[in-house]
């Protein structure tokens, strides 16, 4: 009965548990406390068998191991075929299946979605290379098989997850149900809360670069984490988070609406979230006719507040310039100094879209801008919108909305049953 040994037994969750068996987590965390359970696959008693699992209370991402050994009395037995069973969400690692700690080639891997069997198996090289010696009436040497996993974050945490071993051998075999132990995966410390804020500056434009700005906000700085940025859904691209921002560059190829989204990744501790914004994409510039004027602003236009206006031409100094707003004159009496230049300061009284017009003789030229409401309304990126102080918005508290695994094992050909 493998009563040479000490061991603290799992609590048997229906008739005989499987015994899953250690070979301890060398790196694992000082309070991982095994749990083995005994049984004997026979009717004679002759094969006993100890499984152990190395910590049967981890946490998600631990590493576990899973030793099976076994014992004989009497003659030998020459194991042919192993399977380790466990949950499909616990992940095995490759390369740690050992027999008597040297590595055990040709392991498949069966798996299953969360919640149901996987398996991990193999088969003996030869006859005779997983021999189990008997000793008469006493207990032989153990020979033992040990197979590591990582416990997956689909892992139901909370409830017990069973073990069981498969085998078969040239005097029997055993494909017994639950009779290792059960492993209790702890449930995760909650995460702590995060808010995203979302801003774009400049204002959209086809054909013109902006940078889309995501503000990660928590109860102490945010320093991890990734964000993905989409428009209509599409991602336009992610950005890891530094200082609690993360940027991406966008060049809008059409005009119209647009829907930005921002989604913070989250990260062990810290929860993700989101945040969206709305607005519209400005058309892109008509192409100048030769000897056009030009239209430049020293800033992005908003509503009640004073921006300004240059153009630039090679017509004489003193020629008339007309300036106009959607067809509105804006600045009138203006003339183009020695330089060649121009000046307006405009305030804008409406947000929206705006087509600037200035002519200059014969010769006119058309520039397309977005003007952005006053802070506090939306779609400025401001308060109101989750924008973030260096973009015009407030801390980003608005808008944010915070918003190879086993699986079903299969078996070796017909060595186990069913």
């Amino acid at each position: 009965m493998i009563s040479k040994y000490t061991h603290r037994t799992a609590a048997v969750i229906g008739a005989g548990m499987l015994a899953a068996s250690l070979a301890a987590i060398t790196s694992g965390p000082a309070e991982a406390a095994p749990i083995t359970a005994d049984w004997s696959p026979g009717a004679n008693g002759d094969t006993q068998l100890r499984s152990t699992v190395s910590d049967g209370t981890p946490n998600i991402g631990d590493t576990i191991t899973i030793s099976t050994e076994f014992q004989r009395k009497w003659s030998i037995e020459n194991v042919k075929a192993f399977k380790q069973i466990a949950d499909g969400c616990m992940k095995y690692i490759p390369n740690s299946a050992k027999y008597q700690g040297n590595p055990i080639s040709g392991v498949v891997v069966n798996s299953a979605p969360a919640g149901q069997r996987g398996d991990v198996s193999m088969s003996a090289p030869y006859t005779g290379a997983w021999q189990t010696p008997g000793l008469g009436a006493g207990w032989g040497d153990s020979r033992t098989f040990a197979i590591s996993f990582v416990v997956g974050a689909n892992c139901a945490t909370g409830v017990p997850l069973m073990t069981t071993t498969h085998y078969s051998s040239a005097i029997g075999a055993s494909n017994s149900q639950d009779r290792g132990p059960a492993i209790t995966v702890n449930a995760p410390a909650p995460k702590t809360a995060t808010t995203t804020a979302v801003s774009v500056s400049p204002a959209p434009k086809v054909g013109d670069p902006s940078t889309v700005t995501a503000t990660i906000s928590s109860e102490s700085a945010v320093a991890d984490g990734s964000v993905e940025f989409f428009n209509h859904d599409v991602s336009i691209g992610t950005a890891d988070v530094a200082n609690g921002k993360a940027k991406v560059s966008w060049t809008p190829r059409n005009g119209g609406a647009y829907p930005l989204k921002a989604v913070y990744s989250g990260t062990s501790s810290l929860a993700g979230s989101s945040s969206s914004i709305s607005g519209s994409i400005a058309p892109k510039d008509p192409d100048p006719e030769p000897g056009a004027p030009t239209i430049a602003l020293n800033g992005a236009p908003k509503v009640n507040e004073s921006v300004t206006v240059t153009v630039s031409s090679d017509a004489g100094e003193g020629s008339a310039v007309s300036l106009s707003a959607n067809g509105s004159p804006i600045c009138g009496s203006l003339k183009l100094d020695g330089n060649g230049k121009a000046e307006c300061r405009w305030t804008p009284a409406n947000d929206g879209a705006v087509a600037l017009k200035a002519v200059v003789g014969t010769k006119s030229t058309t520039k397309n801008v977005t003007v952005s409401p006053a802070d506090g309304g939306p779609g400025d990126g401001g308060p109101g919108d989750g924008g973030d102080p260096g973009d015009g918005g407030d801390n980003g508290n608005d808008g944010g909305d915070n918003g190879g695994s086993l699986g079903g094992f299969g078996s070796l050909g017909n060595a186990f049953g069913s």
